[in-house]
């Protein structure tokens, strides 16, 4: 029974070390092009699906979207007290914001100009 309680007996395969969950997370969280350009495409996927009344459409945007990348960035830094990583993730969640709201904004204003 001890044998199977000792450290030396674990399997440790299959399991991240914290240096690869490190570049998993840091590499998560850049707001690069294409984080950029599916945002605006979860935006555009939202949107539709408010004016549409279609709660389908809407949790799809939510897939779509890469806004979980600096949540994890942000997050981790805060728990391995990392302030690179943390204001990594913040300024790319901070992004990722932006870029929402003009879409909302865009997408509001043209069906506002639409209905007139």
């Amino acid at each position: 029974m001890l044998n199977l309680i000792a450290k030396e007996t674990w399997n440790s395969r299959g399991r991240l070390s914290v240096e690869e969950m490190y570049d998993v997370v840091w590499s998560g969280c850049n707001a690069t092009f294409d984080f950029c350009l599916l945002v605006v495409l979860a935006g555009w996927i939202a949107a539709v699906g408010l004016a549409t009344n279609n709660a389908v459409m809407i949790v799809s945007s939510m897939l779509v979207s890469p806004l979980m990348g600096p949540i994890l960035g942000f997050t981790f830094g805060t728990i391995v007290r990392d302030r690179a990583l943390f204001m990594r993730g913040m300024l790319s969640e901070l992004v990722g914001l932006f870029v929402t709201f003009m879409v909302g904004f865009v997408a509001g204003e043209s069906r506002a100009i639409n209905n007139f």
